[in-house]
Formats: C-alpha cells, structure tokens, sequence
C-alpha cells in the first residue's frame, strides 16, 4: 500500500501535462460578440502532435503568478483545417492576420512576422474558449464560455 501512495504523491508532483509546456505567446482577444471588448491574453502552449492538433493553450490574463485562468486554445496545421466540415471551420480563427498585425506575438522574445517561429504560426488556425470575462470586473468566472474572435 505504501508503494502506491509513494506513486500517487509523485503523479500529483510532476504536473505531467503542464511539464511539456514550451511557448508562451501573448495575444489581444476580441469577443466576437462585441469587438469593443478586448483582452489581453497569455498563451502558454504544450505540442499536440496528435490527430492534428499542434499546440494546445492554457490562457491566462497575465503572466503573473497571481493571473487568472481565462481560458484555452487548440492550434491546428492549416491541412487539418481544410479537412474540416464547413461548418467545423467557422468555429476556427486564422493566424496570420493576428501575427502580421502584431496582436499575436512572442513577449519573451522577438515577435517580427518573418522569424521562422512566429512565420509557422501565420499558417495556423485556433479554436479559443474563454471562461473568465476578466475585463467585466468578475470576480469568479460567471456566464457562459465565450467565443474571442
């Protein structure tokens, strides 16, 4: 039995998933519903590499240790996009526009478009929840998950 609690404890210890995490990006979200409304989002990515999945986010409203879990982004290669339903690819939002723009960008590092880590994500597609609608003051996460655009 000791053997199994020792298993136990270590399993909760090493934060597995997390452990993998290798990207953080910064983006500036709009809702779709009212693009008056934008925040400001931190993307801390692990590879996904499986059934087309390349990146999966955990969203955060700053990079502080005290910032807030908003919500999360799955990043799909531009094939796996066309693979899509018509349908499917309207709930997906390209990249490149937010990259050459500059609202998606490398905090830690240099963000120019034609850098070849910030140049793969221009070929990208995202699917983003948010949880939390920090801008509106909340101080719990309330209401529905809502769609950034």
């Amino acid at each position: 039995m000791k053997d199994k609690e020792l298993e136990v404890k270590e399993a909760m210890v090493a934060f597995k998933p997390t452990s993998h995490i290798c990207q953080h990006l910064c983006a500036f979200h709009f809702y779709a519903h009212d693009l008056s409304r934008q925040v400001e989002a931190h993307h801390y990515c692990s590879k996904g590499e499986e059934d087309g999945v390349m990146f999966q986010c955990i969203i955060y409203d700053d990079d502080a240790p005290s910032a807030k879990l908003i919500g999360v982004e799955y990043i799909i290669s531009r094939d796996t996009y066309a693979s899509l339903d018509s349908e499917e690819q309207k709930l997906w939002h390209s990249h490149a526009y937010e990259v050459q723009s500059g609202m998606l960008y490398d905090p830690k590092g240099d963000s120019r478009a034609d850098l070849p880590h910030m140049e793969a994500l221009m070929t990208t597609y995202g699917k983003t929840w948010h949880t939390w609608q920090v801008d509106q003051g909340h101080k719990v996460p309330l209401g529905d998950c809502m769609v950034p655009e």
